[in-house]
């Protein structure tokens, strides 16, 4: 219970930061606790990555079923109401990780 209440406060940080200020500034002005600032390179084909992860976590390729560790930290890491992993196929929920993730 503890994480899911951290991940939800992180949720959408890195987007409220403006990156031409200070971290200490930001963290000021907002209500978000990390006190890293974040920068994600995205240098992968973005179906290379979405194949990576369906090979390691897809039981039985693209139409197999997702590992359940990988579920639940999908889940927990977005736990937004509106979109529930566990009625996804396994690509699906590769796919829909990707584009979480990289926003």
């Amino acid at each position: 219970r503890e994480c899911r209440t951290l991940l939800n406060s992180e949720v959408g940080c890195s987007l409220l930061r403006d990156t031409s200020e200070s971290i200490s500034s930001t963290n000021q002005n907002s209500t978000c606790l990390t006190p890293f600032q974040t920068t994600l390179h995205q240098v992968r084909n973005p179906l290379r990555t979405i194949e990576s992860l369906v090979v390691k976590y897809c039981i039985g390729g693209i139409s197999g079923n997702v590992q359940p560790a990988f579920l639940k930290f999908t889940s927990s890491l977005f736990p937004d109401a509106s979109h529930s992993f566990s009625l996804d196929s396994c690509v699906e929920i590769a796919a829909e990780y990707l584009v979480r993730y990289s926003q």
